[in-house]
Formats: C-alpha cells, structure tokens, sequence
C-alpha cells in the first residue's frame, strides 16, 4: 500500500506541546525514538499513518493498557514530503519511515532514526525540524488555539543554517 500525505503522531506529554499566546507549538521531545530489535540499529517513533478520513479520530482515541485515552494532549500531523526531505538528505539508513500494522491498529508505523551512528547534535536538528513542520490537532479545550509548528531556541538557528546543511550531503558517520 502507498504511502499517504501525512504521518500522525500522537502527544503522550503535556511539555511535548508548548502555548505561546494564543498559539500552540510542538516541541523537538514530541519526536523521542526509543531502542528496537531491528538489526539495522534503527531507533523507532510510533505514528500512524493517515490513510483516510477516520484515521485522525482513531489516533485521538486510543487507549492504554488500563482504559485512559493514550493521548490526552491531542496529535500531531506530518507531511511526508518533510520525512522525504530528511530521507534524501541523510539518505535511508540514517532516517526512514515504514508501515507496521499492529493487531487493533491498521494505520501504525515508525519513523526511524540511526541514533547509533549519527551525531548528536544531527538527531537533534532532525528532531527539531520534525516538529517544526507538525500540525497540532487537540481536543475540544484547546479550540481557541491556533495550531503551528515548532517552537524551540533551536528554530531559529535551524531557519538560519538550514540552506547551508541542506545543499549539502553529510558526510558519512
């Protein structure tokens, strides 16, 4: 199956979103990756993917282990063209993104990060520009919010350097 427009990951921590004014922004920690089994070293954040019209409502009402809503503090959408940007410039075994259909949950998949071969401060950078080209979508509460990207003391110095490292290839860890 193709792949769709965007990605949806949902806001497990209340500090992944920050409010300024009247407007929420996503925050670089919104996109942890965490360890996986996967030989090739790659570091996994969950998402769904949007696939269609009730993907976003499936997302938002998710459930834990014990019965509360997962994620409470709403979902974040993605563009997949910004994944393929990231994927052309670190190239595949650095930055990619799959499909992973899970038992109750035909929409999931994983953004993956080589965390073990990639500098610091490059994951980060990724990171940051992740959230910055996320979309809040919350709950009922926070409509008298206006949604946009990130905000973070990297943002800007990542708007300042970004047409330097971006016409640039990286050159191998």
């Amino acid at each position: 199956m193709p792949y769709p427009k965007n990605c949806i990951r949902g806001i497990l921590k209340a500090n992944f979103v920050v409010k300024n004014q009247d407007s929420l922004y996503a925050t670089a920690e919104l996109f942890e990756f965490r360890r996986s089994d996967k030989p090739d070293g790659m570091h996994e954040a969950s998402i769904n993917w949007d696939d269609d019209k009730k993907a976003i409502e499936f997302t938002f009402n998710q459930k834990k282990n014990e019965g509360a809503l997962k994620y409470e503090g709403g979902v974040a959408t993605l563009p997949r063209r910004e994944l393929d940007k990231i994927r052309k410039l670190y190239g595949p075994m650095q930055f990619n993104y799959e499909r992973e259909r899970r038992p109750g949950n035909k929409y999931h998949g994983n953004l993956l990060l080589n965390l073990t071969n990639m500098n610091p401060r490059i994951s980060k950078m990724i990171r940051v520009v992740l959230a910055h080209y996320s979309k809040i979508h919350f709950r009922h509460e926070y409509s008298d919010l206006q949604p946009t990207g990130c905000l973070s003391n990297l943002a800007s110095l990542f708007k300042s350097i970004a047409s330097k490292v971006f016409l640039k290839k990286p050159k191998a860890f």
